[in-house]
């Protein structure tokens, strides 16, 4: 039932419908800057959104439900101007503090996952379940008759979700990749805090001239908190030497810079996972190990081109490749294959351009033309190799997408450098995917993928595999360290798949540092029967991915939750 109505009215119904529209609007910003803010911490993944959505819900129903009670109880509209202002606060405290906030600083004596489900609610729960108070308020204030209350609702259900709607849209579209997720938890702040004073001067004008007074006081008082709050935030972002570079709708880009034997080495971190280091300077540098697998597998793939009377010998470094690289990450790869392979024809794609820009800036890379989405994806035409200028192009854009515009049996070997321990996009392990890349190389190209698994625990890496096997004859697993058969360890791998026999011999004598074996080993190829028993002993029941079914998430947990 509702509280019996104030004597006068209180606001216009374009009133009640503007608030309930901002305040829900409000949320779903939050909401999906959240998934932004608690990226650079944990990671994006399934567990992250799952975690944000379920806090963020159970916020908003907190809210309904309390808010509910607060207007049966006062028909003045005071109480939602202060929900509204403390809503505020807290909203600029989240943008404030977020950048000291470590998922091992909440409640460390927990698992991962709860502790996860933690920091979630110590930040978004509460800004959530202030903003849910509104509409049960404002419902509670527009109503006049209990006959109407039927129709008010309604109407105010429908503005709250098309606000919701409003937000999601505007969020992910235009705020985040336009103003980086700090800005706009701070401009939510202070729109929070204008409509809290509009509020409050309603509440003054509709008591009595003594309350009004106290009410101007009150709002008075908001309007000094909102600049000591803004000046604090100020002084706040100034000292954040943990800002990103450049934020964008995908990543928190930085650069952290350093010197290796006298090198300038930049370090890409996008959130706060290292994704490559590379020399601006020398592209031949190569310290990450999988980076120097990467390479190997080219040179042996450039021997498989070459002239049977060139082979082993010095002249390799001269036979152009044509190559795909997914995910460009620190391009320290493509930088690689176009210093030591001239002529070589490199593409890369890359769902973040400005990935791209911060590496053109900050990385050394150069392209044989203007990036962009899907540019020049068919420009190749056709069967067989492309008479497109050499160098480094990118495409940018989602590849499951992008790869079914480029030309069949066009590549010498594809690079899959898209996956980490903390996300991976499933849409590019199944086995469609592996299918239309299949279908992009030449009959003697090979796909190489790199994984971060454990060994023999890991459960992502036999679904990899046996995905894999059923569509390329030959699969070699490559074990990047020269340790971990007796541990659980957290190792780099790679994955190879052809549609010729690989001679593993050959590619460990390439790995090998040294002629004379007296360096160890960048790698080792695993012994296929090794593989064989792994797979039908520790896991017989890995699946086969598929567009249908793909449990990555799940598969790889544990990484994400020891992370």
């Amino acid at each position: 039932m509702f509280a019996a109505p104030p004597a006068r009215p209180v606001w216009s119904p374009w009133q009640s419908y503007l608030l309930a529209f901002t305040s829900s609007l409000a949320v779903l910003v939050l909401e999906i800057v959240a998934g932004r803010v608690v990226a650079p911490v944990v990671g994006a993944s399934l567990y992250s959104w799952t975690s944000i959505i379920g806090v963020v819900l159970t916020g908003i129903a907190a809210g309904n439900y309390a808010g509910g009670r607060l207007a049966k109880r006062s028909s003045s509209p005071a109480a939602l101007g202060l929900a509204l202002l403390a809503s505020g606060v807290v909203t600029w405290a989240v943008a404030i503090f977020v950048r000291a906030v470590s998922l091992e600083s909440v409640l460390p004596q927990l698992p991962p996952l709860p502790r996860l489900v933690a920091l979630v609610v110590a930040l978004f729960f509460l800004p959530s379940a202030l903003l849910g108070t509104v509409t049960p308020f404002v419902a509670q204030l527009t109503v006049r008759r209990v006959a109407e209350a039927g129709a008010v609702v309604g109407r105010l259900g429908a503005v709250s979700a098309a606000g919701s709607i409003a937000g999601t849209f505007l969020t992910g579209f235009v705020l985040i990749p336009t103003f980086g997720s700090r800005a706009i938890l701070m401009a939510v702040g202070a729109g929070l805090f204008v409509l809290a004073v509009y509020v409050l001067f309603i509440a003054a004008r509709w008591r009595s001239e003594r309350s009004a007074s106290a009410e101007r006081r009150v709002a008075g008082a908001v309007i000094a908190g909102a600049m000591f709050v803004g000046i604090g935030f100020g002084f706040a972002w100034a000292r954040d030497e943990n800002a990103c570079l450049r934020e964008t709708a995908y990543n928190c880009i930085r650069i952290e810079r350093g010197r290796y034997s006298g090198i300038e080495l930049n370090a890409l971190l996008l959130d706060r996972l290292n994704h490559g280091s590379t020399a601006p300077a020398e592209p031949r540098l190569l310290v990450w190990s999988n980076a120097q697998v990467f390479a190997d597998i080219a040179v042996y793939q450039a021997e498989r081109r070459d002239a049977p009377e060139r082979r082993g010998t010095d002249h390799t470094d001269q036979v152009p490749l044509r190559a795909l690289v997914i995910g460009g990450g620190s391009y320290t790869v493509p930088r690689y294959l176009e210093r030591v392979y001239p002529g070589s024809q490199i593409d890369v794609v890359e769902i973040d351009p400005g990935i791209t820009a911060v590496a053109q800036t900050h990385l050394g890379l150069r392209l044989a033309g203007p990036p962009g989405v899907g540019q020049g994806s068919n420009e190749a035409g056709g069967v067989g190799r492309s008479s497109r200028a050499p160098g480094i192009r990118v495409i940018h854009g989602d590849a499951r997408t992008e790869v079914t515009r480029l030309p069949a049996l066009a590549y010498d070997i594809v690079f899959g450098d898209a996956f980490s321990d903390r996300a991976v996009p499933w849409h590019l392990t199944t086995l469609e995917f592996n299918q239309r890349l299949r279908g992009l190389l030449r009959d003697d190209g090979i796909y190489v993928a790199n994984i971060a698994e454990k060994w023999p625990s890991g459960r992502f890496l036999p679904a990899f595999v046996r995905t894999m096997r059923q569509v390329f004859p030959h699969v070699a697993v490559v074990r990047v360290q020269e340790v971990g058969w007796e541990y659980d360890l957290r190792l780099p791998w790679l994955v190879v798949g052809s549609q010729q026999p690989l001679d593993a011999a050959r590619l460990e004598a390439i790995m090998r540092p040294s002629p004379d074996g007296s360096a160890p080993a960048h790698a080792r190829v695993v012994d296929p029967a090794r593989i064989d028993r792994w797979l039908a002993e520790r896991h017989p029941n890995a699946p086969v991915l598929t567009d249908d079914y793909a449990p990555v998430d799940n598969l790889v947990a544990p990484l994400f939750l020891e992370r």
